[in-house]
């Protein structure tokens, strides 16, 4: 039916890494579809139940059998309205928009917190300050469910208490001058606790929102598993949305969510370009045209991992604790640096991060990944744009192409990770931003 007035445009982009932030997140907005109301006919359709519906777009000829169209956006359908007397839109999400909510709705129904969301743990936690839900029986939260196990602490000290593995656990003794605890967060039935930045996300993900495994694209997640195995911890006391806890685990290990065309979560690890493109894009005369820089980052010489978050800094510690543990008591973060002098030396104007803090918890590990971002920061990067053929149209951010050019070095061909699509569906075009 020739009712549609427009098309939506889709875009979705990784944040470039720079020197204040190695955080890669992913943001992806759709366009509306808008709808020829002239005749008034379809008034009655303001009558139905739009939200929430899921809605596929595909693209092709008129002269196509519809099994040859290709599928380009399959989300949900977030508004139908009235944007003036002659049109109607829909307005269209993908799945996205459901980790946009609270990683928890359950309150607590008791103690100086009462109303508050019940503490969460994830991994392995140092010194987290437990949630006081029964002050006569002198009884803690620290997670709202299984967990593997706590330690307790009054300024650093160990103490003898009593825990049931839900979540909750009992002083054997009266009050304590600074109660803090180690804790190994959320254990599955008949599992060991999670704690790697995929098995949490993937929970979290399955739990907290509407999102089922069927909405998840398992390859994406084994692989980064497997790629990622850190240990990771995270402690969310107060309450968080869904999508800055998932940001703040895949970050720390230099990963990121996307969605596929089908429309699943994807995850991947922000790295350089592969030695095997996707696609190969040769620039024809028109392209080369659209063909620039966006962008110059400049190299980094050292780059510091903050590891083993302290998530209560004490002030005083117990007399009797060795002098090391006494040192991390004290500090938020332990640090891991890798540094390139040579880097200086042939960019005098490169430049050093701010301590950049993450979920993981073990100094090789810290190590490993701050030796890894100076690897990629360490060089000269550039962002180009570029105009391409419907040819793009199946591409993911985070996927490498090799792009032939006339331009800024390009002539033999240059791989590059894409960190930015615009898929401009009237115009049969993609606009891609590329990291290299």
């Amino acid at each position: 039916r020739e009712f549609i007035k427009s098309f939506p445009n889709y875009s979705t982009s990784i944040s470039v890494p720079t020197a204040s932030s190695f955080s890669v997140k992913s943001s992806t907005s759709f366009g509306d579809i808008k709808i020829e109301n002239c005749d008034k006919l379809k008034d009655a359709w303001l009558n139905y139940a739009w939200a929430g519906r899921k809605v596929s777009i595909f693209i092709g000829d008129k002269s196509w059998a519809r099994s040859d169209f290709k599928l380009m956006i399959n989300g949900f359908i977030d508004s139908f309205e009235a944007s003036d007397e002659k049109t109607l839109t829909l307005k269209i999400r993908g799945l996205e928009y459901q980790l946009d909510v609270p990683i928890s709705s359950n309150l607590l129904i008791t103690g100086n917190d009462k109303d508050k969301p019940k503490p969460l743990s994830f991994g392995s936690i140092y010194n987290a300050s437990p949630v006081l839900i029964d002050s006569a029986l002198h009884k803690y939260m620290v997670h709202d469910g299984n967990i593997n196990n706590v330690v307790a602490k009054d300024n650093g000290a160990v103490l003898t208490i009593t825990q049931a593995g839900d979540g909750t656990f009992t002083l054997t003794t009266g009050g304590t001058s600074k109660l803090t605890t180690d804790i190994q967060g959320y254990k599955p039935p008949g599992a060991s606790y999670i704690t790697t930045a995929v098995d949490i996300v993937k929970y979290i993900f399955t739990t907290y929102t509407g999102l089922t495994s069927g909405d998840l694209d398992t390859a994406s997640f084994d692989a980064l598993n497997a790629l990622c195995p850190q240990m990771l911890g995270v402690y969310v006391r107060n309450g968080a949305k869904v999508v800055d806890v998932a940001n703040e685990l895949l970050a720390s290990v230099g990963a990121f969510y996307t969605r596929s065309i089908a429309g699943q979560i994807v995850l991947k690890r922000f790295d350089v370009p592969t030695n095997s493109p996707v696609l190969y894009l040769n620039s024809d005369t028109d392209i080369a045209k659209t063909f620039k820089i966006e962008q110059i980052l400049p190299p980094l010489y050292r780059v510091s991992v903050g590891y083993n978050r302290n998530y209560s800094v004490l002030q005083t510690v117990a007399g009797a604790l060795a002098v090391d543990v006494k040192a991390k008591l004290q500090q938020e973060w332990r640090v891991a640096t890798a540094t390139n002098s040579a880097t200086l030396t042939a960019y005098p104007l490169a430049s050093v991060t701010d301590q950049y803090g993450t979920c993981l918890q073990i100094e090789a590990d810290a190590a490993t990944e701050a030796s890894r971002l100076l690897a990629l920061y360490g060089v000269q990067r550039i962002v180009y744009s570029i105009d391409a053929s419907i040819s793009a149209f199946n591409l993911q951010l985070g996927d490498t192409i090799n792009l032939k050019a006339n331009r800024y070095g390009f002539d033999a061909g240059k791989n590059c990770v894409v960190v930015g699509i615009d898929y401009q569906l009237s115009k049969n075009k993609v606009k891609l931003k590329l990291w290299a």
